[in-house]
């Protein structure tokens, strides 16, 4: 119990810091692309042994589920930074959602923030939809939370409906499972 003070003292902290400041700069990749801005919108970087940069156009089909299924299509721009076993994305995607047993489609737009190690990680954001159906139409708004693997994400979503008929129409709960394939860029 006696190093327990010893590892919250002042010193110890400070010692900690600079030690892993002066490591982090001594072993640092110092190359090109290190300072280098990217020529194009995607790209992906490779700066050192583990840090690694992309920022990538990706295609992503859905499946929705919880009252009825759901179909969707999303076009997804994402920028990645991967550190040593782990990193962080953030994402903005327009697309839209299908239900084919009401008739019902919802044009989308989402972003999102997410965190990750070892490929297994965790996600936040917000969508907004607008549902359109033969006599009516309403605005949402689904907050959105959710895990995944890889390319592959597990959400769960609770859908704000403006127009009150749509509660009673579908289910505010959303499920969803979604996969992404890069298009840009192509290495």
């Amino acid at each position: 119990m006696r190093a327990l003070p010893y590892l919250n003292s002042k010193k110890t902290i400070l010692l900690h810091f600079f030690t892993f400041t002066i490591l982090s700069i001594a072993s640092g990749q110092m190359d090109s692309t290190f300072f280098k801005k990217p020529d194009a919108r995607y790209y992906s970087i490779r700066h050192g042994k583990w840090w690694f940069e992309s920022k990538s156009l990706q295609l992503s089909p859905e499946i929705h589920g919880f009252k009825y299924l759901t179909v969707g299509l999303s076009l997804v721009e994402m920028k990645t930074e991967t550190g040593e076993g782990g990193g962080n994305a953030k994402a903005y995607q327009v697309g839209f959602e299908y239900l084919p047993t009401k008739n019902i489609f919802a044009p989308k737009a989402a972003a999102w923030k997410g965190g990750y190690i070892f490929g297994l990680g965790g996600k936040i954001g917000i969508n907004g939809l607008y549902y359109f159906k033969k006599n009516a139409s309403s605005f949402a708004i689904r907050p959105m939370i959710g895990f995944g693997f890889a390319y592959f994400h597990f959400n769960y979503g609770y859908t704000f409906f403006v127009n009150k008929k749509f509660n009673e129409l579908l289910s505010p709960h959303s499920f969803s499972l979604s996969w992404h394939h890069t298009i840009l860029p192509k290495n």
